[in-house]
């Protein structure tokens, strides 16, 4: 209603074209965002989430109701389900090493979760995604090695690029807004 009687009102002065395209591009550059951030989204059902979540304002209560934090923890019982047995359970640094890029890629995120300033949990998403970067390289070297069959690794490279990709919605979320007020909902008690 407000949009119409505006564009009324102007377009007897003659600006109707200003007006319009000043209402269009504000309409634009948050469809544009909405349409960055489900581009980089790897499958469609963390893209309609992202999306509602964006329009209703969603907001996450526990580090474990985010979506980078469950595709991390999903990629990282791939990776202890591959290393418990077979040829990489035989070599010990290994096991170890790709699962603690895993464990790093949740606990970061979680941490980071649990620091109230936005650049703080990017920051520590920075630190979340790296580890995924090591999780792919050492994916990539069992392969090499014969630790894992091809679909195990594929699995898992899949895993890590959708869980690489939520964190990147995520972090340009925390880039882009301000963090709330953390005491707006208290009240002055005498």
């Amino acid at each position: 209603m407000r949009r119409c009687a505006t564009v009324r009102q102007v377009r007897g002065a003659g600006g109707q074209a200003r007006v319009r395209r000043n209402l269009s591009r504000r309409d634009s550059h948050r469809s544009h965002f909405l349409q960055r951030v489900s581009d980089s989204l790897a499958f469609a059902g963390l893209r309609r989430g992202i999306k509602r979540a964006l329009r209703w304002g969603m907001i996450a209560k526990r580090f474990q109701d985010l979506i980078a934090w469950q595709l991390a923890d999903q990629l990282r019982q791939h990776i202890y389900d591959i290393t418990e047995s077979g040829p990489a359970a035989r070599d010990f640094k290994f096991k170890s090493q790709i699962r603690e890029a895993a464990d790093s890629a949740c606990d970061n995120t979680a941490e980071g979760f649990g620091r109230y300033f936005h650049p703080e949990f990017a920051r520590f998403l920075t630190i979340a995604r790296s580890s995924l970067d090591e999780v792919k390289s050492k994916l990539k070297g069992g392969l090499q090695r014969k630790y894992f069959t091809r679909e195990q690794h594929d699995q898992g490279q899949r895993w890590a690029v959708r869980t690489h990709a939520a964190m990147m919605g995520l972090m340009h979320h925390l880039r882009t807004s301000q963090a709330p007020d953390p005491f707006s909902n208290w009240t002055d008690r005498e």
